[in-house]
């Protein structure tokens, strides 16, 4: 962030703790905040599972709706669950995609906002129940 100088565009929240006064969980401010967020990135690390590791955050960041820029291994499973969700996936170490994905949204921000996810392979708690329903059926 120092090197590139996006300190005001990023928002480091640190360890999030039960709030006393508003009786929220961490778990339920971080929802939250990621709801508020233009943008989740979502870095993955390397694994012994290679391209299968998917980071459990992507998930969460599914069910959000908001648009997700994963800086991921080219070609995993991370990669193309992101891609065919209509979200951005760049390979992980190329900083000229990175920095063209950011000023993508960038320039979408500037121009009224980066827009929910509404498409059509929209990650949702429904279809994944539908499809395990598909899946139980299909055992019988």
């Amino acid at each position: 962030m120092e090197h590139y100088d996006v300190r005001d565009m990023v928002y480091l929240h640190g360890r999030i703790e039960h709030d006393p006064t508003s009786g929220k969980s961490g778990r339920e401010q971080v929802v939250e905040e990621m709801h508020r967020c233009d943008v989740l990135v979502l870095m993955q690390g390397d694994s012994t599972a290679g391209e299968e590791y998917i980071p459990s955050k992507l998930y969460e960041y599914l069910l959000t709706r908001r648009p997700v820029l994963g800086i991921v291994l080219d070609g995993s499973e991370a990669d193309r669950m992101l891609k065919e969700g209509g979200h951005v996936a760049v390979r992980k170490g190329d900083v000229n995609a990175i920095v063209r994905a950011l000023k993508t949204f960038l320039d979408e921000w500037e121009n009224g906002g980066v827009a929910a996810m509404k498409g059509r392979n929209a990650f949702t708690i429904e279809k994944a129940v539908d499809q395990l329903i598909h899946i139980t059926e299909s055992l019988n």
